[in-house]
Order: C-alpha cells, then sequence, then structure tokens
C-alpha cells in the first residue's frame, strides 16, 4: 500500500520507476512473483524511457525468476535468456552488479535444470570472488552448497554451508529462509536429527509472518522432521493446512515444496485406509506448480493400490528414487525397488540415512522373494522409523476405474 501511494505520488518517470521497483520488492518478499515480475518490467520500461536501464532492475528481474516455483505464470526461456543477456551487457564494468547478475542467473539454471548450469554456477563464483564483497560471496557459497547437496556430494555441502554462517553482513528474510530451508535439508539427509529440529523450530518461526508460499517452505523441512520420527498425525496436520492455504490463498502460487506436503499427508491417509482423504490432497498436488506432479503422487497412489502413473524406465533425482522404491516395494515389485535404490546408490554414498534405506529396500526385496522377512535393523539405527512404515505397507490392487 505504501509503494501504491508513492506511485500515486511520483512526479516523473524516474519517481514513478522507483515506486514500481518498491512495490516488487514488497511482492517479492512474500514470493508472488507474478506481480513483482509485472512491477519490475513497468519500472525497466519507464527507467527506459527516460534514458538507460539501470543494470540493478536486471538484477532484480533476474533474482525474481530464481524463486520459479512462485509464479502462475512463468516467463518463458526465451525471456529470461535475453534478461539475462542484457543484464551482463549492463553490468559490465561493475564487478558487483556483473556479479550479482550472474549468481541470478546460476540460481535460475539450477532451479530449471538446464545443462550450463554448473558453468554458471562457477562463473558466479568467480564473479562474487573478484567483487570482494563478503555478502555477495556468501549468497553464492549457498546456492554452490544447495547444488552439490543436490548431487550427493554431502562432503562439500557441510562446510560451503559453515563458512556461509560465518559471513559477515546483513542477511535480509528470503536469504535467511533459503540458508534455513538448504540446512534443515542438509541436516536430515546426513542424519543429524538434533540440528535439523533445530532448523526446523527456527524456520516455522521466520517463515510464518511471510505469507501464505513462504510458510509451506517451512512446513515442508518440517514434514521431512516428522516423515523421519514416524509422526503421521502432525504431517496430516501441516497437509491439511496446505490444503486450506491453496484453496484460499488464490492469490498466491505455491511450488514443489507444498506439493511435497500434501505428498506426505496423501501417504500418512493412505497408511491408515483413509483412501478418499488422501485422494482428495493427490488432486490439489495439480493447483501447485510442481513440475513432476506424476512422480510426487505415484508413491501415495501406489500405497492405495492404484497404478502409481510412472514406469520403471522413468529417473528421478538420486533422493526422489525414495519415493519410487517405496511404490514398488507397495506394490510388491522386486525388480522395480531393487532397480530404484540402485539408482539411488551414487548420490547416497555420503548420507547414512538414505544408505540405511537401501539396505532395508534390499532386505524387502529378498524378502518379497521367499526370503527372511526384513528386519529394518539399519533403519532403526539412524531413527528414520518413518521410513519403515513406508516400506512395511503392502497395498492390495484397485479397480484402476475408482481413481
Amino acid at each position: 500500500e505504501l509503494g501504491e501511494r508513492a506511485l500515486a505520488l511520483a512526479a516523473d518517470d524516474p519517481d514513478r520507476a522507483a515506486a514500481h521497483r518498491a512495490i516488487a520488492a514488497a511482492y517479492r518478499s512474500v514470493l508472488r512473483m507474478d506481480e513483482a515480475w509485472d512491477h519490475l518490467q513497468r519500472a525497466a520500461a519507464l527507467y527506459g524511457s527516460a534514458g538507460n536501464v539501470p543494470a540493478e532492475i536486471y538484477v532484480e528481474l533476474g533474482e525474481t525468476l530464481g524463486w520459479y516455483g512462485a509464479f502462475k505464470k512463468r516467463p518463458t526461456e526465451e525471456e529470461a535468456r535475453a534478461l539475462f543477456e542484457r543484464g551482463i551487457a549492463a553490468a559490465r564494468g561493475d564487478p558487483t552488479t556483473l556479479a550479482r547478475v550472474l549468481l541470478a542467473r546460476a540460481r535460475y539454471a539450477i532451479a530449471m535444470s538446464q545443462t550450463p548450469r554448473a558453468q554458471y554456477l562457477d562463473e558466479a563464483v568467480e564473479a562474487a570472488e573478484a567483487a570482494r564483497d563478503p555478502s555477495l560471496v556468501r549468497r553464492v557459497l549457498l546456492v554452490k552448497a544447495n547444488f552439490v547437496m543436490g548431487q550427493g556430494r554431502l562432503d562439500e555441502a557441510g562446510p560451503l554451508l559453515d563458512e556461509v554462517r560465518r559471513s559477515p553482513g546483513h542477511v535480509d528474510g528470503l536469504e535467511r529462509l533459503a540458508l534455513l530451508m538448504i540446512s534443515s535439508t542438509y541436516h536430515y539427509t546426513v542424519g543429524d536429527m538434533r540440528a535439523h529440529a533445530a532448523d526446523v523450530e527456527e524456520l516455522l518461526t521466520v517463515a510464518e509472518p511471510m505469507g501464505p508460499h513462504n510458510r509451506t517452505h517451512a512446513w515442508q523441512n518440517a514434514t521431512e522432521l516428522y516423515l523421519a520420527r514416524g509422526s503421521w498425525t502432525q504431517i496430516v496436520d501441516l497437509a491439511q493446512r496446505t490444503a486450506k492455504l491453496i484453496v484460499e490463498e488464490r492469490s498466491s502460487a505455491f511450488c514443489l515444496m507444498a506439493s511435497l506436503v500434501l505428498q506426505a499427508g496423501a501417504a500418512a491417509h493412505a497408511l491408515a485406509g483413509r483412501r478418499d482423504d488422501a485422494l482428495a490432497l493427490l488432486r490439489l498436488i495439480d493447483e501447485t506448480t510442481d513440475r513432476d506432479k506424476a512422480h510426487r503422487k505415484a508413491m501415495p497412489r501406489a500405497l492405495l493400490g492404484l497404478d502409481p502413473g510412472i514406469g520403471p524406465e522413468d529417473r528421478w533425482e538420486w533422493y526422489e528414487e525414495l519415493d519410487t522404491a517405496v511404490a514398488a516395494v507397495a506394490l510388491r515389485r522386486p525388480d522395480d525397488a531393487l532397480a530404484a535404490v540402485e539408482r539411488m546408490a551414487a548420490g547416497a554414498r555420503t548420507s547414512p540415512p538414505y544408505l540405511a534405506f537401501i539396505d532395508s529396500v534390499r532386505e524387502v526385496v529378498a524378502e518379497l522373494r521367499g526370503g527372511p522377512p526384513a528386519t529394518y535393523d539399519a533403519l532403526r539405527k539412524v531413527g528414520y522409523v518413518g521410513w519403515i512404515d513406508l516400506l512395511r505397507h503392502r497395498a492390495e490392487p484397485e479397480d484402476p476405474r475408482t481413481t
């Protein structure tokens, strides 16, 4: 509202452009990126009519693009490519601004799984170090930590996160949110349940006043904690709260994180035999911006005895193969379950919980083939008992016409 008032009072195009940037920043802080993008485009046009577009505008547009799941209508790849090209050209001669543009490009490329993402990340790291800006180096190292963690390089991610935490300088709301999310997922993946619980507690506090979309980011990390503990009632509660936000907060887009909360809630309902409740949550996944909706639904569908909707030939990130393996076990498909954990193995090499999961799936496969009952001792040892609940479940196939 303050930004709109400033816009009404603006006397010329540069003032109006500044007001649009302020409004965009407000929308960006609560991850309503369609509105943020629109106001930044208006600011760029106004600056352009009065002379040159400041390079900072391209930084802000690029940073907005990085939260790709917070768009209802995402800009095209062609628009994104043109934006970064113009930003790099405009920032030449200004090391700090150039580094910020390159960081935004790297973050977007990673989010969109683009082929040159590793190259872009290396270029952003080099540019940030050349700019000699500690806060910028901190931000690019956070992006790098998230990237290497996604590749299963947890031994690299931990030291990077430590360096990020030691870095001086102001940390704004979205950066703090991102740090806590990445740190939480790191501790979940390495099996440090105490540190994970501390991250989640702080994350829930930070995200609560930051708007509906941000809350679902925190709830997703909390869901991981409850899943490890086997706290299915708490998972259902967060899934229902997420469903309520999606239905009531139509001005906000909801991304993969909301989809993951709904997935876990649907799985909880399926384990308890609440078929209709599970299917209701799965239908809401279609209203998110998740790019892999079919995979998100597959595991809960299998727990219900339904066709998972994906085939054994489909490939996912190494940590997502957990869902594939659970689905195969639930439907008594030992070959598919074994193939899934074999694809997971390389990425899981430094993750005790995922290695324990692989061991347990191999036990289940042996059981399904007539061997002794699975003990799940490896998962009990790391404390991830919710994963045991998932692997113990066997579903009776249902009539596909009932879906």
